[in-house]
């Protein structure tokens, strides 16, 4: 055995031949012509079959080059051992033995090579091994092509035009039980599937495209299963070939079911819960409607000045049980983000005196002592929300008394300029609340703003709540594009602004602070007169009305107090109790206004504004009167043929504004 290396055999593109030749003369010559032609080729010379076979146990090649007669055989004996190894082999036969040739290619052999005494065959070498190579490569691509399509899970087929399979692959043979057959040749109907046809004419119309469409497959049983078809259509030389590609989508339209199921279960989920919360906010608006309204209704009449300061508490304390209700009600609203601020001027000294009015009965009877500092720079009159800020500090300090066994509660406020702009001048407000209460532990902190959970489990059976007093405060902090965090015991929960600096007594062992940021605009009009003073002003001027009212309430209280109010407002007014008596009425007397309450007994108020719209006449202006707090009340009153909205509870200068609209 000889091996020889070209020069060139580190060459990235060598290529590893085999040549088996016995005859000297010509194995000298192909190494001469390999040199000369630098080519890249990296040979082992066999001048036996023994030899070659030696070789052959311990190296592979790209390609064999195999004289046929040797001296101890013929190379036929290697045709397994080069298959067995993937190697192409080309097989040189001398002048005459042409037939021999075409017979060696019948049992494996690529191409072959007639030797003639001039060498000139070795000029067509080149050429014949790069042919043999890229059709080895060819075939290898093919062959793994086919194992690819052949062992896909889905169904593969290539057709002509007129539906002759050119191709189909195990998977859809398996499922038209056709297992083992040969169907090249033979037309697509044979699969016995109702949706693959043969084409009645080129749907690409000679262009390549590609069509997708969603079929019922047959199953060996009998059964259909939904399945993908997707169809290709495309030129291959001079013929229209169709490759079809088809997916079973069962597990995805079971998944599109089962989605739709939950779709739907949370959609009628949502809307209970929606209905419950309606429900919910009728329920309790209802009560707080005849509370708030029986307070106004006070506050007009002459009292001491210790009645005076005894009902304003008990006016405050209406409003501030409203926001608490309207924000557990609306607390869905707040975490899809949509609920949206007041903007309207209010003095900061105002709120943070109520809330302290307010909560001073609790402190007091804690000798805890609640007090408030403003800071100079502090803009006395602000723009923005006025209640939702007032709401979380009522939450904050409510806490904070809640809390703290002795000792005290201070609310303290300060500044900084964020935009001089003149029209629009922004500041940010730093409000903390601190007490001297039983702090915080470090492992507590983390889930003190999430909903509905506390600190500890302990203090809900202690202190009671809900748990979802600080996550609505969290909300509402970020809507008013701020950041709330708190420092208990020398630890910090929460999310505190990059530049904030931790106090001088940061590690104090004892109590809590609660921080928070809110932006707010600064502003130089004065905020509107309390809504008593208003109301009072609308009774002072109010004069004798004719306008025919008919008020449809079922409460009895809220009726009493419609009465009373609109007595003020030098109004008389009729009752239905339904929408039943509401059609009656009409058919006996001509109104110029109806406040129509949504949910009654027997006929609610959307279906009698309804029937009103469509046999009334001449029509009355409907005012919607309704303690839904949630969901489109006002749109849905709209949509039904109402004219005006107005929301319990009411305040009697709202029922002022209405009127006259009505006028």
């Amino acid at each position: 055995m000889a091996l020889i290396n070209p020069t060139d055999s580190l060459h990235p593109q060598v290529i590893r031949v085999l040549l088996v030749e016995d005859d000297r003369i010509d194995y000298l010559a192909f190494v001469r012509f390999i040199k000369q032609g630098d080519l890249p080729y990296d040979y082992a010379l066999a001048q036996s079959l023994a030899e070659a076979k030696a070789i052959l146990a311990s190296q592979s090649f790209d390609i064999a080059i195999l004289d046929y007669l040797l001296g101890d055989g013929t190379s036929l004996e290697l045709f397994d051992i080069l298959k067995s190894q993937n190697c192409p082999f080309i097989i040189a036969t001398g002048t005459g033995d042409e037939e021999t040739a075409a017979r060696l290619m019948n049992e494996g052999a690529y191409d072959y090579l007639i030797k003639d005494p001039d060498l000139k065959y070795l000029k067509i070498l080149p050429a014949t091994v790069s042919k043999v190579l890229a059709r080895k490569q060819s075939e290898e691509q093919i062959r793994i092509l086919n194992h690819a399509m052949q062992s896909a899970k889905d169904s593969i087929y290539i057709t002509d035009l007129e539906g002759k399979l050119l191709y189909i692959n195990d998977s859809l043979k398996q499922i038209c039980n056709l297992d083992g057959k040969d169907l090249i040749g033979l037309p697509i109907e044979i699969l016995g599937q109702p949706h693959l046809q043969p084409c009645v004419s080129d749907p690409c119309m000679g262009k390549n495209c590609a069509i997708e469409s969603e079929i019922s497959m047959r199953r060996l049983n009998g059964s259909l299963f939904p399945a993908l078809l997707s169809e290709s259509f495309i030129q291959d030389g001079e013929k229209r070939i169709r490759v079809g590609l088809i997916r079973d989508i069962t597990d995805r339209k079971a998944a599109e079911v089962a989605l739709a199921q939950a779709k739907e279960e949370a959609e009628l989920a949502n809307r209970a819960k929606s209905e419950f919360l309606a429900n919910m906010s009728h329920e309790i608006r209802t009560p707080m409607n005849g509370v708030l309204g029986m307070t106004q209704l006070l506050a007009m009449t002459e009292l001491t000045e210790e009645q005076q300061d005894l009902l304003q508490t008990i006016q405050f304390s209406n409003e501030s049980l409203l926001t608490l209700i309207n924000d557990i009600l609306d607390f869905s609203k707040i975490e899809a983000g949509m609920l949206e601020l007041e903007e309207q001027s209010f003095v900061l000294e105002d709120n943070l005196k109520s809330v302290c009015n307010l909560l001073n009965a609790q402190a007091q009877s804690k000798e805890i002592k609640l007090s408030y500092q403003i800071s100079t720079e502090v803009p006395q009159i602000l723009m923005g929300d006025n209640s939702r800020l007032r709401q979380i500090l009522l939450n904050l300090v409510g806490n904070a008394i809640k809390f703290t066994q002795q000792g005290s509660v201070t609310i303290t406020v300060k500044s900084r300029v964020i935009s001089d702009d003149v029209e629009q001048k922004k500041c940010e407000l730093l409000l903390a609340i601190a007490d001297t209460g039983i702090g915080i532990e470090r492992d507590r902190l983390a889930k003190l703003f999430q909903p509905f959970t506390q600190a500890d489990a302990s203090i809900s059976r202690k202190y009671g709540g809900t748990g979802l007093g600080l996550a609505i405060c969290k909300r509402l902090v970020e809507i008013m594009e701020g950041k709330i965090w708190v420092e208990s015991l020398g630890n910090i929960g929460g999310n505190p602004p990059l530049n904030w600096i931790p106090p001088r007594s940061f590690n104090s062992k004892k109590g809590s602070v609660f921080y928070f940021t809110v932006l707010m605009k600064e502003s130089e009009k004065l905020p509107p007169d309390s809504p008593y003073l208003n109301a009072k002003l609308a009774i002072a001027t109010a004069e004798k009305s004719s306008l025919q009212i008919l008020v449809a309430e079922d409460n009895p209280v809220n009726q009493k107090l419609a009465i009373f109010m609109f007595k003020k407002l030098g109004c008389n007014v009729d009752i239905a109790n339904n929408g039943v008596e509401v059609l009656d009425k009409l058919n006996h007397k001509v109104y110029d206004v109806i406040f129509m309450d949504m949910q009654m007994p027997e006929m609610d108020g959307i279906e009698a504004t309804q029937r009103i719209r469509l046999n009334c006449d001449p029509q009355p202006w409907i005012i919607a009167m309704t303690a839904h707090a949630v969901g489109e009340a006002r749109e849905t009153c709209l949509q039904a043929g109402m004219n005006d909205y107005i929301s319990k509870p009411i305040r009697i200068e709202e029922l002022t504004t209405v009127l006259l609209r009505a006028k």
